[in-house]
């Protein structure tokens, strides 16, 4: 931190943005641990938006470099609720890697996650029997050649995980991959049934039949939300023809 030699003038920290009047009394760690409460905070938001499979448009910063840059420690168990599975990477005998995009703060980053052969079927607990069965067949045909598989559909899981070490990929690029502690059931089920959302511009009893199909599915977060969607339209479509 750069402070101006027996000058007068303002002061900004270079890791949290804060500013002071040199030479006023400033309390570093105080304002760092509030810099901390903040970014913990942004980061318990951004934890639950969205996220995809791994695509190739333009360059995408890594998810776990950049936890190390807002201060996470390899120790700090990193907790997810509802992980997406759309791809598996055999990299070797029982050692398994996929990587998916996640918004943090706004920005789209690339997460990396390492995973074992044990933890690959706690993964598939989460999925039809059926569908895992098959795709544990098809490992099981060359469990050692490195390869990559997609799934039909995504897997959604809970995640405990922690940071792994500095690789450096075969494009040169640094990155750290998301190491699995303990795979958990996940907190975000799949409605149980299929309802097509209606097109933005659809009548508004389209929707308002759209609404009532929501409520007779079996309660889930997903159900929750499409039908707080679904009411907010329906509001804006009433507020229209009533002007």
């Amino acid at each position: 931190m750069r402070v101006p030699d027996n000058k007068r003038g303002t002061v900004t920290c270079p890791l949290c943005g804060s500013e002071w009047f040199h030479p006023e009394t400033f309390d570093f760690f105080e304002t760092w641990e509030q810099w901390q409460a903040e970014t913990e905070a942004k980061r318990n938001l951004s934890v639950r938006a969205a996220s995809g499979p791994a695509t190739n448009i333009g360059f995408k910063p890594d998810y776990g470099l950049m936890l190390v840059r807002t201060g996470i420690l390899p120790t700090t168990d990193l907790l997810f609720s509802d992980f997406h599975l759309f791809s598996l990477t055999v990299l070797g005998p029982a050692s398994y890697s996929t990587t998916v995009d996640r918004v943090c703060d706004g920005l789209l980053h690339a997460l990396s996650l390492d995973f074992d052969h044990f933890q690959f079927e706690r993964v598939l607990e989460n999925t039809d029997p059926y569908e895992a069965a098959k795709l544990l067949a098809e490992v099981s045909i060359d469990p050692v050649s490195p390869r990559s598989i997609d799934l039909g559909g995504p897997v959604v899981f809970g995640l405990r995980a922690r940071l792994g070490k500095l690789q450096t990929a075969e494009n040169k690029e640094q990155f750290i991959p998301l190491i699995a502690q303990e795979i958990l059931p996940s907190v975000m089920p799949l409605m149980t049934g299929i309802i097509d959302e209606p097109g933005r511009y659809s009548t508004l009893e389209t929707w308002e039949q759209y609404l009532t199909e929501l409520h007779s599915l079996k309660p889930s977060v997903a159900r929750s939300m499409s039908i707080e969607r679904a009411q907010e339209i329906i509001q804006e479509k009433r507020d229209q023809q009533a002007r």
